[in-house]
């Protein structure tokens, strides 16, 4: 819980997509950069779109725990508390990694366990800073929320 005391959690869902660490992304970006590849070849979709639009923090390795260390205080100064980890098993070992190892773990100022979700499909059920815990979990793509357009 905040220093406010609140009766609840407020979490980000994390794509751990946004670093060019892992070799194996690259049968999906194949320019070393993770999603920021995809990011940065969007085009408008419809009259008016505005995209590509640039990061207000620039394009980010996540799994730098100077970058992370940035996301975790504008996470914080927004009443985050809880950092909901996706995670990946693929070619017989973890995947996708390397956001939450080498930048959520070592970056100075995480003072909360990540969460991460149950590995049974469906799962309704996190373990939330020490805790087993219900959520409500809102995920989806990028959307322009200032023009009230979520077509992403």
């Amino acid at each position: 819980m905040n220093e406010r005391n609140q009766s609840y959690d407020v979490a980000a869902y994390i794509w751990p997509s946004y670093t060019g660490d892992e070799p194996r992304t690259r049968m999906f970006w194949p320019e070393g950069n993770g999603e920021w590849e995809t990011v940065r070849k969007a085009t408008p979709k419809y009259p008016g779109h505005t995209w590509p639009r640039r990061p207000l923090c620039g394009y980010c390795n996540e799994a730098d725990p100077r970058v992370m260390e940035m996301q975790i205080d504008a996470a914080a100064d927004h009443g985050v508390n809880v950092f909901i980890y996706d995670w990946y098993w693929y070619d017989n070992r973890p995947f996708l990694e390397q956001c939450l190892n080498n930048g959520y773990l070592k970056a100075r100022n995480n003072d909360h366990t990540p969460s991460l979700p149950d590995a049974r499909p469906r799962s309704d059920r996190f373990r939330c800073g020490g805790r087993e815990s219900d959520f409500l979990a809102v995920a989806g793509g990028c959307n322009d929320t200032e023009q009230g357009d979520f077509r992403g």
